[in-house]
């Protein structure tokens, strides 16, 4: 509740009341628990993904433009959406989990740099432009071929690219005790993981 006034947005808002809502059920006896994941990534084995996910959106469209932005500070923060609900499922099934709070956020983020640069190597792009000439030919191709998709993109990114950029560390040492109580570890999550978003060869 400390922080209830610094949340700016509805969706900030409106998971601070489901919260309140879910801790009244906590309350009353009934058996649930709170996961806050962060972005939640494609899935390891086949690729699937959220299309309108930022990250992902950010990966197509630069295969699109045929570019990526130089951007060295930016990062991308996946948990696969496989291993999220496997480990949602497995806790369920334990009684003692329940009443707890579960930050589950990937902070070995990957360096947006070294996806770019596996884009580079397979071909899939040509070059690195500065993040406002991306973000022209975002917008140029947008209208040039009517994908109103890329044009969203690059007028939402001044507001997320303090996202991509940010340093925000989140403590998920709760859910890690819980992963190794079942004999489990985070993922790793790297350069080979988003290869499966990539178009196949």
């Amino acid at each position: 509740d400390a922080y209830a006034d610094k949340l700016e947005n509805g969706y900030e808002q409106a998971k601070w009341v489901a919260e309140k809502l879910v801790w009244k059920a906590v309350a009353r006896n009934m058996p649930v628990c709170l996961y806050r994941p962060g972005n939640i990534g494609h899935h390891r084995r086949t690729g699937a993904a959220n299309p309108n996910d930022f990250q992902t959106m950010i990966i197509e469209a630069c295969t699109k433009v045929r570019c990526a932005p130089d951007a060295q500070n930016w990062s991308f923060e996946f948990t696969p959406v496989d291993f999220l609900t496997e480990a949602i499922t497995t806790l369920a099934r334990y009684p003692d989990h329940f009443g707890r709070v579960y930050n589950i956020v990937q902070n070995g983020t990957v360096p947006a740099r070294a996806i770019f640069d596996l884009l580079l190597d397979r071909g899939d792009i040509d070059e690195l432009v500065s993040t406002e000439e991306w973000k022209k030919r975002l917008t140029e191709k947008g209208q040039m071929e009517d994908d109103y998709l890329l044009d969203v993109l690059a007028q939402s990114m001044d507001a997320f690219e303090a996202y991509l950029s940010s340093h925000s560390h989140f403590d998920c040492s709760s859910f890690e005790r819980a992963l190794a109580s079942l004999g489990r570890g985070w993922p790793k999550v790297d350069a080979p993981y988003f290869m499966k978003l990539l178009p196949s060869r």
